[in-house]
């Protein structure tokens, strides 16, 4: 499930604008990722809350209401990092991973969404690099509030952006390569800084909680046995993904 950079955009009209951009000096963020979300068709679109994202954001959350139940308890990393924080952050991802290949749904997108669970459990913790001194117990305390302080929404938010921060890395990265040493482009630091612009701006539009009137059933949802969450969950990854591309564009 690598993500591999060896395929370029499609050969379309609304993608060659995308690949203009890369022929100017210094293309503001923003404009690349609006022609790239106008240039996306709606397969690629189904694509960004397929099966495998599914189950991403199924750990995620689950994992929230796991650590909320009473006597519950940081998993312990194998090996532990020493962190708290990033065994729970990486016991999720693996969880993840273990769903996805249980249920033989994996794919491009699906390996993208599980390199967004770790930022986004670290990340939900509070500013980095603080989470690196956290004790276990402070760990399970904040990770476990989203579920019993009714905010599962924003712990979605938080996983679209960190999730639409590397798939839009990966649609600029595939094409860019192609344009590194040109005028507009000439050394891969220039184009390093483009990826990681247009990353940050994904991540910051894509995070809105737009799921707050679907709080109440992010609650049930989390309560339901695997098979019934990634089933109930798949609406609203769609809604959310679809809310998050609105927002890149302003929309």
């Amino acid at each position: 499930m690598g993500t591999s950079t060896s395929q370029r955009s499609p050969a379309t009209r609304e993608w060659d604008l995308v690949r203009e951009l890369y022929q100017q000096p210094n293309p503001a963020p923003g404009e690349v990722v609006g022609r790239i979300v106008a240039a996306l068709d709606e397969a690629a679109r189904r694509r960004l809350h397929d099966a495998a994202s599914v189950r991403c954001l199924d750990a995620v959350l689950h994992g929230s209401a796991t650590l909320a139940q009473p006597g519950a308890a940081l998993p312990v990393g194998e090996p532990s990092t020493g962190m708290p924080a990033l065994d729970l952050a990486s016991s999720l991802r693996a969880t993840a991973q273990e769903s996805i290949a249980r249920d033989r749904v994996a794919s491009l997108t699906g390996s993208l969404a599980l390199d967004a669970i770790i930022p986004t459990v670290l990340e939900s913790l509070g500013p980095t690099p603080t989470w690196t001194e956290y004790p276990a117990e402070t760990v399970l305390s904040l990770y476990s509030r989203y579920t019993r302080e009714r905010d599962l929404a924003g712990l979605v938010g938080q996983f679209c952006g960190h999730d639409l921060d590397r798939v839009f890395r990966y649609y600029v990265t595939r094409d860019l390569s192609d344009f590194v040493g040109q005028p507009a482009m000439p050394t891969v630091a220039e184009a390093a800084r483009l990826v990681a612009g247009v990353g940050d701006f994904c991540r910051l539009r894509g995070s809105l909680p737009t799921l707050r009137r679907r709080e109440q059933d992010l609650q049930e949802i989390v309560t339901l046995p695997r098979e019934v969450r990634v089933k109930e969950l798949q609406p609203l990854t769609e809604e959310t993904i679809r809310a998050g591309l609105a927002n890149l564009t302003g929309g």
